[in-house]
This record gives C-alpha cells, sequence and structure tokens, in this order.
C-alpha cells in the first residue's frame, strides 16, 4: 500500500485541523489533568481540602469538571473554525449533517473525558508532578504514536 511505501510521518495522513485536535488535545487533557491531584499534594493543600469537609470523590469530580471546562474552551475555537469552513465550502447543512456533528462531539466529548478521567487517575496514584506527566507522555506516546504504527505492520504479518 502507499503508506507502507511512505516515509513514516506522512503515515498520519493530512496534516489538518481535525488531525491536529485529535493528536494533540489528549495530549493536552493528560498535561493538564495529570497534575491536578499531585499538584495540591506537593503544594500541601490537598489536606487543607479533606480536612475542609471535601470527600475524595467531590475532589475528584470538581478537578475532573475543571478540566472538562479548560478542555472545552481550547476546543470550541477549533469546533467553530471546522462548521465555518465547512458552511463556507458550501457543504449545507441540513437534518443529517446536523445530527452526525452532534454525534460527533458527544462521542468526542466522552472520550476526552475518559482521557481526563485516566489522567486524574495517575495523578492520585503518582507522589509527584513529574512522576505523573512521565507516565501520562509515556502513555500518549504508546497509544497515539507507536500503536497506529506497529498495528499495521502486526496486520500485515
Amino acid at each position: 500500500s502507499t503508506a507502507a511505501q511512505s516515509a513514516g510521518g506522512e503515515r498520519f495522513g493530512e496534516l489538518t485541523l481535525a488531525s491536529v485536535l485529535q493528536l494533540f488535545l489528549p495530549l493536552f487533557v493528560f498535561a493538564v489533568a495529570g497534575v491536578a491531584i499531585t499538584r495540591e499534594r506537593e503544594a500541601g493543600t490537598l489536606p487543607l481540602l479533606l480536612c475542609q469537609g471535601a470527600s475524595w470523590h467531590q475532589v475528584l469530580w470538581g478537578k475532573l469538571l475543571g478540566t472538562l471546562l479548560i478542555v472545552s474552551a481550547v476546543a470550541a475555537p477549533g469546533v467553530l473554525v471546522s462548521a465555518a469552513w465547512m458552511a463556507w465550502r458550501g457543504a449545507g447543512w441540513d437534518a443529517d449533517v446536523a445530527v452526525r456533528a452532534a454525534l460527533l462531539l458527544g462521542v468526542h466529548g466522552v472520550f476526552l473525558a475518559a482521557c481526563a478521567a485516566v489522567a486524574l487517575t495517575v495523578s492520585a496514584w503518582q507522589a509527584t508532578s513529574r512522576g505523573a506527566l512521565v507516565v501520562l507522555v509515556s502513555l500518549w506516546f504508546g497509544l497515539w504514536v507507536v500503536l497506529p504504527r506497529v498495528l499495521p505492520a502486526l496486520g500485515t504479518a
């Protein structure tokens, strides 16, 4: 196939706004949520939060919702630019396109929420921010860079 004969960078396809968001938005989520608990622990404010009456579940849900708000603020301009680009190119908006766009946004929202939950879990598990970021960047590199290159080779073998 063309992908097998091409250079490694071409396997990711054309560099578009969608591919950049799909590749780097999870890394951004990992960077934001991955230090959420460890930063509180290192600053000494986590015991203060817990002794004020907040439970672990409340702290984790608050960090998750805060992360999702930050991610939506970062991703919203890209979504709006993509929608404006489609409208400008004359793709038109009918009910089918609107339903598919809403489903796509919903699925990506669930995916990014899962990424944030994984990052918060690693953040709660690690003792330092550095350790959490090393684990999360390694996970991102393995799942988003290495695995897409290894799976086609395994499939052909």
